[in-house]
């Protein structure tokens, strides 16, 4: 499992992905300052397996970005909204996936880290 946590105004955000027993799932739980659990939610990824989360990072308009690794090899962007839920605009389904190698042998591509630039470019 892997966990970041991220502040907010009025909360702690933390990701935690790699759901036992297949890695297939993203989990999200938005918390109070104090600690107490304010939101959770845990989400496949349609018909893609073996999905994680490696970095995130919140958006200006609280828009939650997560990157990692999704339908096993390829490089993934997720974008959440502050329901938790996906969010529909960000590539139509509200995740991207990407053949970084753009080969045949399966190799995983992963992302470990993200940012936002000043443009609110991903990075």
């Amino acid at each position: 499992m892997v966990t970041e946590r991220l502040g907010g105004p009025g909360f702690d955000l933390v990701i935690a992905t790699n759901i036992l027993p297949y890695f297939d799932d993203v989990a999200l739980a938005r918390f109070t300052v104090n600690g107490t659990l304010a939101q959770k939610a845990t989400h496949g990824i349609g018909t893609l397996c073996n999905n994680a989360a490696r970095a995130i990072t919140l958006q200006p308009d609280s828009q939650i970005l997560a990157a990692g690794m999704l339908d096993y090899r390829y490089f993934g962007v997720m974008r959440f909204g502050s329901g938790l839920g996906f969010d529909g605009t960000f590539g139509g389904t509200g995740w991207v996936k990407t053949d970084l190698k753009n080969d045949t042998t399966g190799s995983e591509d992963y992302a470990y880290a993200m940012a936002l630039q000043a443009d609110a470019k991903i990075v």
